[in-house]
């Protein structure tokens, strides 16, 4: 059997050379290779079938996008190939970028920003209603049942008591809604991303100077209004005012650290550490040199060697930035533990490498006892002891390994250091508890969503006797009836993963879906097909969406001027960067660009 080793970085350099963490998905579609039926063609949706981003319904182009239009048409193909290829050097050779970016009127980024910061009060409110023991959200707008599974499913049942403590009224985290627009004009969440999430100034700033050297030319005529940079200022603020001791430059004072741990997903990783040292963030890995954390009774203190010499110097961290998930820093923290043997055992589901006897035992041991609802770590512990004698073990499994900062994770639950990422709110990204946000927003802050979901389906319905059950009339019409018109979603997929998109897909593709949701009808769930929104630039059609990237803490929540994505109609309908998108810039101009000079133009969008 062929041995799996994942190896730790040995430099900040060597992000580029780690694949990213293994996507939880527990079952995959098998194609037949021979088939011959083809997906649903593109040439099927008409015109009207979607927003143009570009051009207006009677032909003509909008007029924020006209200068930038005209710079994309005048390139040749060549020139356009070699554009793209230039901002992709740039760009660490990470990914591209798009050369048509997405322009947003002021208005419109008023929108966008009133829409995210509702939704994450909303979130904000459950959370501190959740962890305080209330819960009056339950049974009144999540089913008691659904809330326990999707807790379940991300292991973080055991942290409550320490959250309940130490972090009521004080969470922080990265949230960015996925945004895109419908035919209507209206933009629609498709799933809100939280905690360690693509999307920082890592990809927004480079992404910006890239645009800003190699199109000169039309960057001097864009009235562009917004900066990426003054998010990373605003939310480096917004982590100061919650940093104890505060930051400061005398030895009392506190530092603010950058931890990060692998496995690293992409290069965004090494841009964004690079442009949180510009701004005086202190990078520390497991194996940068000359730096290391110690975790100690009163708190946790950056130990620095200085370069000449050796002699140690060693100073509070006042406030640090969790550039991973908790479990891959601390995996064997107890509050923790379960969470990181079930990401572990989803790992091993995604390994080609894993007999299939093994990846039955894990998907049982996965299974939610009947009676408490919750995964029993010392089984699971158990089936992946014999799984990794069997089969192979990681490196750095959490059967064997401290990890690379054993008792951080302590450190942050009981307030000895202060964090950007409240541990116990992942499991707000679950797809199934996206379905619930518009209510939520209505319980708590007795408002109509800004924003709307796509109309969404659950598989399962509440019995009489009050146990969930399935929608035997609604699986058959989503499957049999309904394949052109919605996109079936495995709710804790992650990166483009487990999201069956029905247009895309051949009917017998399709039908195969039927048997999985059946046997897990809380695991699955059903939205309308809504095309993402295309931006067509002369060369090639792309489609988009828009990530609200932001920051909530206790402070407040700071809202970036978006991060996008883009791919090719032609494509499987998905723009994650791990199914081949492009970065997408998102810029931003005054409404009445027809009244400036740069511009010219009388007519108005």
């Amino acid at each position: 059997m062929k041995k799996f080793i994942l190896i730790w970085v040995v430099a900040l350099l060597s992000y580029q050379n780690i694949a990213p963490h293994p996507s939880v998905i527990l079952r995959t579609i098998n194609q037949d290779s021979s088939q011959t039926e083809e997906a649903f063609p593109e040439e099927a949706f008409p015109e009207e079938a979607f927003y143009d981003e570009v051009y207006n319904p009677d032909g003509t182009v909008r007029v924020k996008y006209r200068e930038a239009l005209e710079w994309v048409k005048s390139l040749t193909k060549k020139e356009y190939e070699a554009w793209i290829a230039k901002s992709k050097k740039i760009l660490s050779g990470d990914t591209p970028l798009a050369p048509l970016p997405q322009i947003v009127t002021e208005s419109e980024a008023k929108l966008i920003q009133a829409g995210t910061e509702q939704r994450a009060k909303a979130i904000v409110a459950f959370l501190n209603d959740h962890y305080s023991g209330k819960a009056t959200y339950r049974d009144k707008v999540v089913p008691g049942k659904i809330i326990d599974q999707i807790i379940g499913r991300t292991g973080e049942g055991p942290l409550f008591p320490m959250i309940q403590k130490n972090h009521l009224g004080k969470f922080r985290f990265l949230y960015g809604p996925d945004l895109i627009r419908g035919k209507d004009g209206q933009y629609y969440v498709l799933e809100d991303n939280l905690g360690f999430v693509g999307g920082t100034p890592g990809d927004t700033i480079p992404a910006r100077e890239a645009f800003d050297a190699l199109a000169p030319e039309v960057r001097e005529k864009l009235p562009i209004t917004n900066d990426p940079k003054d998010f990373l200022a605003a939310t480096l603020d917004n982590l100061a005012q919650s940093a104890a001791p505060k930051i400061g430059h005398f030895s009392k004072d506190g530092v603010i650290v950058m931890l990060a741990t692998p496995p690293y997903g992409d290069k965004e990783d090494v841009r964004m550490a690079q442009e949180l040292a510009k701004r005086g963030v202190i990078l520390v890995t497991p194996n940068t040199r000359n730096k290391k954390l110690n975790v100690r009774e009163d708190g946790v203190f950056l130990e620095e060697r200085s370069k000449y010499g050796g002699k140690l110097y060693e100073r509070k961290v006042g406030m640090l930035w969790l550039n991973s998930e908790h479990a891959w820093a601390d995996p064997r923290n107890p509050h923790i533990y379960l969470k990181s043997l079930m990401d572990e055992a989803r790992s091993y589901l995604d390994e080609k490498d894993t007999r299939a006897e093994s990846k039955e035992l894990i998907r049982k041991a996965l299974e939610p006892d009947t009676e408490t609802g919750k995964v029993d770590p010392r089984k699971l512990e158990q089936v992946l002891k014999k799984v990794s004698h069997q089969d192979f073990m990681y490196e750095d499994s959490v059967l064997t390994s401290k990890g690379p900062n054993p008792g951080i994770v302590e450190a942050i639950l009981d307030g000895r250091v202060q964090s950007n990422y409240t541990p116990g709110v992942e499991f707000i990204g679950d797809k199934m508890f996206h379905t619930y946000v518009e209510d939520l927003i209505r319980f708590y802050l007795n408002e109509e969503p800004i924003f709307k979901n796509p109309p969404t389906d659950r598989f399962f319905q509440v019995g009489k006797d009050g146990q969930l059950e399935l929608d035997k009339e609604l699986l058959h019409k989503t499957i049999h009836d309904l394949r052109k018109e919605r996109v079936v979603k495995i709710v804790d997929g992650r990166g483009g993963d487990g999201i069956y998109i029905g247009p895309k897909m051949t009917e017998k593709e399709w039908k195969a879906i039927e048997d999985l949701v059946a046997v897990d009808i809380t695991r699955f769930i059903s939205q309308k097909f809504i095309h993402p929104s295309v931006i067509k630039d002369g060369h090639r059609t792309w489609i988009i969406d828009r990530r609200s990237f932001s920051y909530v803490s206790e402070n407040g929540i700071t809202v970036s001027g978006g991060w996008g994505r883009s791919n090719t109609i032609d494509g499987d309908g998905k723009v994650n960067m791990s199914k081949n998108g492009t970065l997408s810039l998102v810029i931003h101009v005054p409404d009445c660009v027809e009244s400036l000079k740069q511009l010219g133009k009388k007519t108005s969008h």
